[in-house]
């Protein structure tokens, strides 16, 4: 099979050709959620399990001088994507990992609150939960953000609001896009709320690289102290790779979950060595860059997905006979939709894991699940170079049979 090298990538069309000759996704399988964990390239894996063998060869020179060395070029790369600056980032396996980092290093006092909102990511809700139950009297605020939304400015007002009303927030994790909901928050507006406040803002952008552009350092002069996301996602990295920004007022309190040989030793040195694992997908991290930008950067690579995310999305609405999430469409995701499930009595909000189960193990769809406001279930949709129009139908024939099989047992016998 063709895996297509550097110089042809460009020419293979998005869609079917696309997942046939770079990605490794099975043939028979109908994949809507990229957004949870991505897919990787057959060149970025190919380079990945080349580090392997090196690593192998070479052993103690490859652990003690090539890591080194490889943790730093590809740190540099995604740095230069990103806009941020070599010696105010690390590499980490994930946004998970970032948000603890930061959270087990902020010296939070007596009565401080972390403010989240009921959009936040239940992980980083876990971590805050964790980090202010080690102190007497901190504890986890949240914001409310209901449906329909009919402007940005809600939004921003919700956050003003609560933080005029509650002088005691002492740190704020915003989303850039929320994970369940999809929703692109106004960042900088809520940044420049935060900080006009004194309030800490962590930014959770675990949906980011490679589906908006970004400033990193931009955002720190806006008023961000952290900024953190994986590149799984939508970078085309292997699975466990993540970013953390740290504003340099931070430098020299945050430190990794994992303390190792590197303790006390500079930024980059805490975080480099955390024990023997895994940490050659954060090698892949040029390459899969180099894939990015192969096949055309940001401007192709959205106009292809945003559109195909529309059109599948309409699609959803209009057999389902039900709505998109009503949002502004400055707030959509560029690559993700929400659209809303038609009747399933079978599947309560309770039974989500077993709706997402019986879709894939009864019609071979991966679907995603969602209940963005603790009502209604919807399915969040995601677009990628690899999908077609053709999936989110299977998806939608998918739902409707399950629905008919329900009313076909209703019926009498």
């Amino acid at each position: 099979m063709n895996m297509g090298t550097a110089t042809e990538v460009k020419d293979i069309p998005f869609g079917i050709d696309m997942r046939r000759q770079c990605f490794c996704i099975d043939e028979n399988l109908v994949h809507t959620n990229n957004g949870s964990y991505g897919a990787t390239p057959r060149k970025v894996l190919q380079h990945m399990r080349r580090l392997q063998e090196e690593r192998e060869m070479l052993q103690d020179v490859f652990m003690v001088k090539n890591q080194r060395e490889y943790w730093d070029e590809n740190l540099r790369a995604v740095c230069d994507f990103i806009g941020a600056k070599f010696e105010n980032t690390v590499l980490i396996p994930n946004t998970t990992t970032g948000i603890n980092a930061v959270f087990k290093s902020l010296p939070l006092q007596p009565g401080d609150k972390i403010l989240i909102t009921n959009q936040t990511y239940n992980a980083t809700k876990n971590i805050c939960l964790e980090a202010s139950s080690k102190v007497e009297g901190s504890g986890v605020c949240h914001i409310d953000i209901t449906f329909p939304i009919q402007s940005t400015e809600e939004v921003v007002s919700l956050y003003r609001d609560y933080l005029d009303q509650h002088n005691n927030v002492k740190v704020a994790v915003i989303d850039l896009i929320s994970s369940a909901s999809a929703l692109r928050m106004p960042l900088n507006q809520l940044i420049q709320v935060c900080k006009e406040r004194d309030v800490i803002v962590v930014v959770d952008a675990a949906h980011s690289v490679g589906q908006v552009p970004l400033n990193v350092e931009q955002l720190g002069e806006l008023g961000a102290d952290f900024f953190t996301a994986s590149l799984h996602k939508w970078l085309y990295t292997p699975k466990g790779c993540g970013v953390l920004w740290i504003h340099p007022k931070h430098h020299g309190i945050v430190r990794p979950a994992i303390v190792s040989h590197g303790y006390k030793q500079g930024l980059h040195n805490n975080f480099f060595f955390q024990g023997t694992h895994e940490c050659i997908p954060l090698f892949c991290i040029g390459k899969a860059i180099e894939f990015y930008k192969d096949i055309g950067g940001l401007s192709t690579i959205a106009k292809y997905n945003s559109a195909l995310v529309a059109e599948g999305a309409a699609h959803l609405v209009k057999v389902w006979g039900t709505k998109h999430l009503e949002i502004p469409k400055e707030m959509e995701a560029p690559y993700m939709r929400l659209i809303k499930l038609p009747p399933l009595n079978n599947y309560p909000p309770s039974e989500i894991l077993q709706l997402v189960a019986d879709i894939y193990f009864k019609y071979n769809v991966i679907g995603c699940v969602v209940q963005p406001d603790n009502g209604d279930l919807w399915v969040r949709i995601s677009g990628q170079i690899w999908n077609t129009t053709e999936d989110y139908k299977k998806l939608g024939d998918a739902v409707l049979k399950l629905q008919a099989e329900e009313k076909q047992a209703g019926e009498p016998q």
